[in-house]
């Protein structure tokens, strides 16, 4: 079977960086040549490349680019003003749907679900492009159970930054939790708090899912009004066998039936004191559950076997299956 190589836009860092690099991890897993590719990389006609509208980077245009097959993330397109509280607007911008037609990619993809695609990115489907949904997801090659580890117990682990749009869920949320319990924090940036440790290198990040003895994973505005964009955290608590415990997010039934999750932030208090004061075995017992519906439908290996799939890539998306089967 052909080995695909495969060129992935490369923002050099914050969220689309990591997520990229799950996608490469996956395909490289499968034994394709992919990497992150910038402006200043020369053109080599890959199979495939993967671009974003947010990251824009040169692109031959298509009667120049061979059989190469383009795919680019994109954001939603519809009537709504999806806007994290009085933050950032997730809708695509003008200017980046029209550098997107100008691509002519063969699909558009987005951080949702395929029957999110319909709804938040119809736009896209009103104007003739083949819309895939690719949430995120964990990336198995990095997010793995550790075994137990003494410098990283603590009640509460939290790896993720502290901006104003961020803080409107988690001032309701996690921060009355974290001024009650033994809570390490790791970030870009973090509360006034004495939880807060500073940056986290990438190897400590699974040391402490898996050591803590609960995990909140709370999520931005939108995705608490629109069930769209769920953060990785989520994803790659639960691949560690850390305890989920979720703020309420809109159709997170679609994503996990055994997920831990609070109605408002009073139960969230509530819920976090219950499973902190748990016994180790019925953590673990909940804690196997969802990561085991992470194994059954939500790492990366299942989202780049979708793209593949959704692209006319039949027999490298079904190896995917074969690598998805052997999990446990």
């Amino acid at each position: 079977m052909q080995k695909l190589r495969i060129r992935v836009a490369n923002s050099k860092s914050g969220a689309f960086f990591e997520i990229a690099n799950g996608w490469v991890n996956a395909f490289k897993k499968a034994g394709h040549d992919a990497n992150l590719k910038t402006n200043n990389d020369a053109w080599d006609n890959p199979d495939l490349c993967i671009g974003c509208s947010g990251w824009k980077q040169s692109i031959p245009p298509k009667s120049k680019r061979g059989n190469t097959k383009v795919a680019i993330h994109v954001n939603p397109w519809c009537d709504d003003r999806i806007q994290v509280g009085s933050g950032p607007l997730i809708n695509e911008s003008k200017e980046a749907i029209d550098w997107v037609k100008a691509q002519q990619p063969d699909v558009v993809f987005g951080y949702g679900l395929q029957q999110d695609m319909g709804v938040y990115w119809r736009g896209w489907n009103l104007h003739g492009f083949k819309t895939v949904g690719m949430p995120n997801a964990a990336d198995l090659t990095r997010y793995s159970p550790t075994g137990h580890d003494k410098n990283h117990v603590c009640d509460v682990a939290w790896v993720g930054g502290y901006w104003d749009y961020k803080a409107v869920n988690l001032d309701k949320y996690l921060i009355p939790v974290v001024k009650q319990y033994h809570t390490k924090w790791y970030g870009w940036s973090g509360p006034p708090l004495p939880c807060y440790k500073g940056k986290c290198d990438d190897a400590i990040m699974p040391l402490l899912f898996s050591n803590a003895r609960i995990c909140p994973t709370v999520v931005e505005p939108h995705t608490t009004q629109y069930g769209i964009d769920m953060p990785e955290r989520i994803f790659k608590v639960a691949a560690c066998g850390g305890l989920v415990i979720s703020d309420p997010v809109a159709g997170l039934n679609r994503y996990f039936k055994n997920v831990l999750v609070a109605n408002n932030p009073s139960e969230y208090v509530k819920l976090c004191d219950k499973w902190i004061k748990a016994s180790d075995e019925e953590r673990r017992e909940q804690a196997a559950k969802l990561r085991q519906e992470v194994i059954n439908g939500h790492t990366y290996y299942h989202r780049v076997r979708d793209l593949l799939r959704s692209m006319g890539f039949q027999a490298q998306a079904m190896e995917f299956d074969s690598i998805i089967a052997s999990l446990t």
